[in-house]
């Protein structure tokens, strides 16, 4: 998939944070807590699904996805992998409920950058997101070139 084309990636636009969820709450709930804690320096971008969300990233590069794995239609693991294929430096927290043990593993072996298991931990997913965000872009250059 390397022929998917992505809008513009400024610095600028790589300090969005985008969240990819199917549950109208979490989405509310992340929102107004990322923004409270980021504040206007790290807008928040909200996608209901999977082809939302790819939408969004085609559109302008975020610094970071948060993504909800099981969803209705494009799932989350599906997402993961056009976002590898469209950007590998894009770090990605997965988050999901799911009883199987074998998901995390899974997302990380396909490329995200963190798990988080549902019910979220709040400080858990605030400690995830500063590391994330405070990645220099030569960094997050290196990273995607170190990753499988």
């Amino acid at each position: 998939m390397s022929t998917e084309t992505t809008g513009r990636s400024t610095p600028s636009t790589r300090r969005r944070v985008l969240i990819v969820d199917d549950d109208d709450q979490i989405l509310a709930l992340l929102k107004d807590y990322l923004t409270q804690r980021l504040g206007d320096e790290f807008p928040i971008l909200l996608a209901r699904n999977g082809l939302e969300g790819l939408e969004a990233i085609r559109l302008e590069l975020p610094g970071l996805v948060i993504l909800d794995i099981e969803m209705p239609g494009m799932g989350g693991l599906e997402l993961l992998k056009h976002i590898q294929a469209i950007d590998r430096g894009i770090p990605v927290i997965v988050l999901t409920g799911a009883a199987d043990p074998k998901v995390p593993g899974q997302t990380l072996m396909q490329g995200a950058a963190a798990y988080a298991p549902k019910p979220l931990s709040l400080k858990y997913l605030d400690q995830l997101v500063a590391i994330f965000l405070a990645l220099p872009d030569a960094m997050t250059e290196r990273w995607s070139q170190l990753r499988f």
